[in-house]
């Protein structure tokens, strides 16, 4: 099979929000599948808010590319969101081609303004563009102002333009031979065909709701992502290999530096690429935050002599890095996990820190009294930005970083079990405890605790009971759990029941 990739080029595609072309950079993918699937998988990936645009053209993927993010970080990000949207679009459209549609209520012909894509009906003696009451979502069919045969989806919201795309593309997958082309813009809703043909309104409707409910789904899986799949450097991978190589340079090795041709001082892929001594090329990201925390830097120092023909010096190890930023992700967790079970929080859904040293009035690990940043270096070559993670831009406010203790007496707290190894335990034993012992058999987790509440429910102890886009998701006990708990409680009674007297 071959390995799928993402290539960097230069492109104009028109834009299917705005009706006007870009051209710019993108990222794309020849994924070799039909023009339909590409076209959802496309308008799955562009329903995120993060996501400038993602389209279809010329039987590939586009994904338009971030200027302010390095491409190797939006590379790896892409590939996460590809698979796991080829999979969702997969599945459903595979679902679609086999089901039976319930009837719904439709507009006739004569209801609808083809130039608008919208029903009308006369009220008061004037024609306005209103969804008619009778209908929640319509599909109807009507000939243009060429007397060309369209669809149309009729709804109430008038910011429904992903889901509407999403369906229109999930059409063109279902209805190959009609040659659905892209509207000129999504939210009129319209189904353009080169080869007209009659399209089951039933179906249309179908394909709408289920588009509704696959971006709804798509977004919870992506937010359960670390950094919500957005491109960082801050991801575990990142860390263990910035871990790696700061061992490496402890232990005497040498990077060499080579310029990048056409590369200016402030480029985001970076101005040099870097190699060990073995010829091993390292992400430039990788290097570069090991020069901002001050770990490794020129072998003649921070500054040198440049002359249009020196060569570049090594990076060594410098020789005044603390030995303790080495290594230190050994003992660290998420930051918002961590706060998230803290006992100094004023209340349970409060950021407000009441710790006696705090060193700010909310709770953050720039501000956290008994833990700290480890990453706070990194900021430093930043000059006045007031974040202390470059991964996202200040405005950012729920970047997670990574935090070690300052005591190991945290280390032994609840909080800081919960955030790190045993964090699974923690948020199944919290769902045990609202069943057992309050009576509430359903609870809402947060991002913050969103990778261990996956991995709960990857191992059955957990099942989802609703979804809650921008909250997060509800679960309960699975029925196994559920079912060895009470075992386990009918056996700790009989245990302790009192004996006969005969």
């Amino acid at each position: 099979m071959t390995k799928i990739s993402f290539e960097r080029v230069t492109a104009s595609i028109k834009n299917q929000r705005h009706s006007w072309f870009s051209k710019t950079e993108w990222a794309r993918c020849n994924l070799a599948l039909p023009v339909g699937e590409l076209r959802s998988i496309a308008m799955v990936i562009n329903s995120l808010d993060w996501i400038e645009q993602a389209a279809e053209q010329d039987c590939t993927l586009m994904i338009r590319l971030d200027y302010k993010q390095p491409w190797i970080l939006q590379e790896r990000s892409y590939h996460q969101l590809l698979a796991i949207a080829r999979t969702m679009v997969t599945e459903q459209i595979d679902s679609l081609k086999t089901c039976m549609p319930e009837a719904t209520l439709t507009p006739e012909a004569s209801e609808i303004l083809p130039e608008y894509g919208y029903a009308y009906r006369h009220i008061n003696g004037r024609s306005l563009l209103v969804m008619p009451e009778k209908y929640k979502t319509g599909f109807g069919m009507a000939e243009d102002d060429t007397g060309t045969l369209a669809g149309y989806f009729l709804t109430q919201n008038n910011y429904d333009d992903d889901q509407k795309a999403l369906a229109i593309a999930l059409l063109t997958a279902l209805h190959p031979k009609l040659g659905i082309s892209y509207p000129d813009r999504f939210e009129k809703g319209d189904v353009r065909m080169e080869n007209p043909g009659p399209i089951n309104p039933d179906l249309a409707v179908l394909t709408y709701n289920v588009a509704g409910g696959m971006i709804k789904k798509f977004k919870v899986i992506v937010a359960a992502l670390e950094w919500g799949g957005k491109p960082s450097s801050f991801t575990r991978e990142d860390n263990q290999a910035r871990e790696w190589l700061a061992i490496e340079m402890q232990k005497g090795a040498r990077i060499t530096q080579k310029r990048i041709e056409n590369a200016e001082y402030d480029d985001v892929d970076g101005v040099c690429s870097y190699y060990l001594e073995d010829g091993t090329e390292l992400p430039h990201t990788i290097v570069q935050r090991l020069i901002n925390s001050r770990i490794i830097e020129g072998e003649s120092g921070p500054f040198y002599e440049r002359t249009e023909d020196d060569k570049i010096p090594d990076l060594v190890l410098n020789p005044k890095a603390n030995a303790e930023q080495i290594g230190q992700n050994e003992n660290a967790v998420p930051f918002q996990a961590f706060e998230s079970y803290c006992q100094h929080r004023r209340y349970d859904n409060d950021s407000e820190c009441r710790h006696p040293k705090r060193r700010g009035d909310y709770c953050s690990p720039e501000h956290c009294p008994i833990t700290i940043q480890i990453y706070h270096e990194d900021a430093r070559s930043y000059g006045c930005r007031n974040d202390n993670e470059p991964a996202f831009d200040s405005y950012n406010w729920e970047r997670d970083a990574f935090v070690r203790p300052l005591h190991a007496n945290t280390t032994r707290s609840r909080a800081w079990l919960a955030a790190g190894e045993m964090a699974v335990e923690a948020v199944v034993n919290q769902v045990i405890s609202d069943t057992y012992h309050l009576g509430i058999p359903r609870r809402l987790f947060g991002s913050e605790n969103m990778h261990a509440v996956t991995m709960a429910i990857e191992a059955g102890h957990l099942i989802i009971d609703e979804e809650m886009p921008g909250f997060g998701i509800v679960v309960m006990l699975s029925d196994n759990l559920k079912a060895k708990i009470d075992d386990q409680i009918r056996q700790q009674k009989e245990k302790n029941a009192p004996e006969e007297v005969i």
